[in-house]
């Protein structure tokens, strides 16, 4: 007689965003996994969402927070459920994606296969049909933190390329992990937790990994793009913490040069934004370094 398959819990964050949320609960409901359970996490909504989501699937367990937690203290109550339920792995996602319905199992599969295993993510693109990336991860530098595949067509390039870590947008955590990193990094909110985490995920030994026969593809800033001076402010603010925080793993000379240019790219990516944006990441930017 077969061993059952691994348990997986499937955490799916909800702000102000039912919407989202109902269409990727849907595309969860059709995935070919066969031992997926899903749990709910309301990050303090406002609009109504926690009654749609009841009526909709009265089924699932909703965790209902009082106040927006952020992506980091939202995840890390469903991260809390999945622990209690001895779940296997946990996997994070956005609401604001589109699952390819193997999605889960080619991520188990690689994760059953490497004893080490960590964290694991799909192929994230921004246009599925054209396979272009949104991005496949981040590679540590000596110089501060590379995002790989930012926006380029996927032709099987970064399949063998080392990933240092992968987007918070689908992240498949394992229990081996869970338990000896804990949860996320409250502190950042919003922006950098999930690089934050895989690094403490390498440094306890296991392995980050993109696997590349599994595909989503995210709406990339769906969850802050109603609000871009917040937006700008918490990538400024959160991009200072996470640099204090690893600062010991850097060059302070090649750092400095790169957050240079990291800041000239972000006021010209900014500009069409308006004024606000940029007054938000600069002012993002000081509260991170003087806090």
């Amino acid at each position: 007689m077969s061993a059952p398959p691994p348990l997986v819990v499937a955490i799916l964050l909800n702000w102000n965003n039912s919407a989202d949320t109902l269409a990727c609960l849907n595309a969860l409901r059709t995935d070919r996994y066969p031992q997926l359970e899903i749990v709910l996490v309301d990050n303090g909504s406002t609009d109504g969402s926690v009654v749609q989501l009841q009526q909709a699937a009265p089924e699932l367990p909703i965790i209902r927070s009082p106040i927006n937690r952020g992506f980091a203290g939202g995840v890390n109550q469903g991260l809390q459920y999945a622990a209690a339920r001895n779940a296997d792995y946990a996997l994070l996602l956005n609401s604001d994606i589109a699952l390819d319905p193997a999605m889960i199992t080619h991520l188990v599969d690689a994760a059953q296969k490497d004893p080490q295993a960590g964290v694991l993510g799909p192929k994230v693109y921004h246009d599925q049909g054209a396979r272009v990336f949104s991005l496949v991860g981040f590679q540590l530098r000596r110089s501060g933190i590379r995002i790989i595949g930012w926006h380029v067509v996927d032709q099987g390039q970064f399949d063998q390329t080392r990933i240092d870590a992968i987007a918070g947008c689908a992240m498949l955590i394992s229990r081996t992990a869970l338990r000896q990193v804990g949860l996320f990094d409250q502190r950042f909110f919003f922006y950098f937790e999930d690089i934050d985490y895989c690094l403490r995920v390498a440094d306890a030994g296991l392995h980050i990994q993109v696997v590349p026969s599994a595909i989503l593809e995210h709406e990339l800033g769906g969850s802050t793009r109603r609000n871009p001076m917040r937006r700008q402010f918490l990538l400024g603010v959160n991009r200072m913490r996470f640099l204090r925080k690893h600062i010991h793993r850097y060059n302070p000379v090649l750092v400095a040069a790169n957050e240079l240019r990291e800041l000239i790219n972000q006021i010209r990516a900014a500009t069409h934004m308006g004024p606000a944006a940029i007054v938000g990441y600069l002012v993002g930017l000081w509260v991170g370094l003087t806090r």
